[in-house]
């Protein structure tokens, strides 16, 4: 892409953030969607640096006299803020640095432990937290003021406020209750019909040809008296169809050909209508008005005043949150860099990585793991889970280390291609959820839990399979597969080197080379433009 768009092959490149970080890719002109950007948790503004590093490609070095840095409008920036963001010189730096477990026992193996202390307390990331602590003991005492004032604003003389809040709060929840028992009810009405059924949706009649079933919907093919055939999902409906009657569809079964529609449609007009039996009212509704009823019953419902006890109490509400969020700061400020060092040591000597302040011949492994799931990683391989298993079934499960399901849809249920290779998977999740727990108690950030949702996908390209098998009726982009091949392929090259088991180092060197393959090997090799040879004619 890089080369492609240098030689003006591609006009216009749409980009992440990540991608217009990442490569050389000097612009005309550089376009900004938006001043806010998610974190994976939440929005937060553009910092003056990350603007200017996104701008930064406009002009094109040696090429054009001016460049030109665009941000989309929004009601959200005024001009003021982004010119204020744009002519901002305050390019604040915040460090990401924090001990891992292999950091530890490579600062064990190289320096001694007053050493080694000394050093992380030299620290920028030691700096930076020591100068916060103390803005956010004054943010605080802040909050604290302002929530006593809510507090009070919060109260009725007349009753409590949280109990009129909590009355309201039941009777949105037994609405939308109410409504997903509605939805429910009729999907289910919906479902119940069959190809046959005479019904009347809105006073119309019709008859059912299809009833389907598409990704959690129910899908009906109705036709009507003059042979026009509609297509009805469940979400087009308010309420369940009238079934009146039934008639006979022809023979051979074929709703999809106009000739037995036509007959379908002729079979229709004969029927005689039954009584139909009206449908159930929705459930839950007498819920919503009891609830409703006990709300407008309450003496604080009665209040001059309820706008702002209501207002008052969100408030103290949102600052309670606030406080637990700078309390939880404060603590993670208060507790230095060496603290969480010695808390890491601790954890590596219960788990025989560390005997007192040396290495243990599993430490020696950890130290050359270079991994974010480092320590899971390390107790994996010393443990033996890995070993005795085929090339395939060696990536399949080293896939459960490196993959990670970002979407919000649900991954698929996960396929294993023989049962030792879920009893490895099952035992490798035993072994995180243990390590996870022990991390959680010393207050150290939590290895997130293997996730084998591209067991299958890796197990399959590492046994010879083409690029088109794999992805077939996958979700996966060829994009996202190739990356995730490329993580994978690295720790087990990793493996390869430091797996205690020979034959298991074998297997994983094997098992890299086979992924290293197609379209995977292709996108490690940019050809250079002036290497093509042109067309003839061209």
């Amino acid at each position: 892409m890089e080369a492609c768009f240098v030689e003006g092959l591609v006009k216009v490149v749409f980009a992440t953030e990540t991608l217009a970080l990442g490569i050389n890719m000097p612009a005309r002109s550089v376009v900004v969607e938006s001043l806010s950007k998610f974190t994976g948790e939440h929005h937060e503004d553009l910092t003056p640096s990350q603007y200017t590093q996104l701008t930064g490609r406009a002009g094109r070095r040696g090429l054009d006299p001016v460049g030109h840095a665009l941000v989309l409008w929004s009601p959200w920036y005024g001009f003021d803020r982004v010119a204020a963001l744009a002519s901002s010189r305050e390019f604040v730096l915040r460090s990401a640095f924090a001990p891992t477990a292999n950091m530890v026992v490579n600062l064990v193996r190289r320096y001694d432990r007053d050493r080694a202390h000394e050093l992380l307390g030299r620290s920028f990331a030691q700096y930076q937290a020591d100068r916060s602590l103390g803005r956010l003991v004054h943010r605080r005492a802040t909050r604290r003021e302002l929530l006593a004032t809510a507090v009070v604003e919060a109260t009725c003389e007349r009753g409590s406020v949280d109990e009129y809040r909590g009355l309201g709060a039941a009777e949105r929840r037994a609405g939308r209750d109410a409504r997903r028992a509605a939805r429910s009810s009729l999907a289910d009405a919906i479902g119940a019909l069959g190809p046959g059924d005479v019904v009347l949706v809105s006073g119309h009649r019709f008859g059912v040809l299809s009833v389907g079933h598409r990704k959690g919907a129910v899908r009906l093919r109705l036709i009507d008296v003059d042979a026009r055939v509609h297509v009805v999902d469940d979400d087009d409906l308010d309420e369940a169809p009238l079934v009146v009657g039934s008639m006979d569809l022809p023979e051979p079964y074929d709703p999809q050909h106009r000739s037995f529609q036509r007959q379908a449609a002729n079979a229709l007009r004969k029927v005689r209508e039954e009584r139909g039996k009206p449908a159930n009212p929705s459930a839950g509704s007498g819920e919503v008005e009891r609830v409703r009823r006990a709300a407008l019953d309450h003496p604080v419902a009665s209040c001059p005043d309820l706008d702002r006890h209501l207002r008052a109490a969100a408030e103290r509400d949102r600052l309670r949150r606030q406080l637990d969020e700078i309390d939880r700061r404060v603590e993670d400020r208060s507790s230095s860099l060496e603290r969480r060092f010695d808390a890491i040591v601790g954890l590596l000597e219960r788990r025989r990585f560390l005997r007192g302040w040396s290495l243990t011949d599993r430490g020696e492994v950890l130290a050359r793991i270079f991994h974010e799931s480092d320590l899971l990683v390390a107790t994996v391989v010393c443990d033996g889970l890995l070993d005795g298993l085929d090339v395939a079934s060696l990536a399949g499960v080293a896939s459960v280390l490196t993959y990670e399901h970002r979407s919000k849809e649900q991954p698929p249920a996960p396929w294993f291609p023989s049962p030792p290779v879920r009893e490895r998977v099952s035992s490798i999740e035993e072994v995180a959820r243990r390590l996870g727990r022990e991390q959680e108690r010393l207050g150290l950030p939590v290895t997130r839990l293997p996730d084998p949702t591209f067991l299958a996908l890796a197990h399959a390209w590492a046994a010879g399979e083409s690029f088109r098998t794999v992805l077939t009726d996958e979700d996966l982009s060829g994009g996202d597969f190739v990356r995730n091949i490329k993580q994978l392929i690295d720790l087990l090259r990793q493996l390869g080197e430091v797996a205690p088991v020979a034959a298991t180092a074998a297997t994983a060197r094997r098992a890299a080379d086979e992924l290293f393959r197609g379209i995977v090997s292709a996108s490690s090799e940019v050809a250079q433009p002036a290497q093509v040879a042109p067309e003839a004619g061209g």
